[in-house]
């Protein structure tokens, strides 16, 4: 486990910091992008296995939407949950390559602040990375997706 207290991912030496971080779990993936867990106690409290899914595109920290799209049998996009195999591979990004996600929508671990930097997200189950799933980045800005909507997840 890599408790970390800046938006570096680099641990800054506070002891308080390190004790009681609000994000933990930075990853580093091999195509650069940095992944985080925040407020999984309690806001302001980290957990290493639960909490909203932040990730870092360009040196911009940013939310995931809980939109999880999918094709209806006329062909209609519609929304739902994420599923099964979308919060496997969350739960994959983080390290917790057995572990099964639960899914907690709707700001279930309080609303993030900034962008929200992914939509739509949709995997098969194959994926390692949640950045390998089917997703979007460029509606983001209509506001088709709020903080109300962000994105956690529990890795048991």
């Amino acid at each position: 486990m890599k408790i970390t207290c800046n938006e570096m991912g680099e641990w800054t030496g506070n002891p308080a910091c390190f004790i009681n971080p609000p994000c933990t779990n930075v990853v580093t993936t091999t195509k650069g992008v940095l992944w985080r867990l925040c407020d999984g106690y309690a806001p302001g409290i980290g957990h290493p296995s639960k909490g909203r899914i932040e990730v870092n595109f360009d040196g911009t920290w940013g939310t995931v939407c809980d939109d999880g799209d999918f094709l209806d049998v006329d062909g209609n996009i519609e929304s739902s949950p994420w599923s099964v195999e979308s919060l496997n591979v969350a739960c994959r990004t983080f390290g917790f390559s057995k572990s099964t996600g639960v899914n907690r929508r709707g700001a279930y671990f309080g609303e993030g602040v900034g962008p929200i930097l992914m939509d739509d997200v949709i995997c098969t189950g194959s994926e390692t990375l949640l950045t390998d799933c089917s997703h979007s980045r460029d509606h983001i800005a209509t506001g088709e997706c709020s903080h109300s909507e962000d994105q956690g997840i529990e890795c048991i």
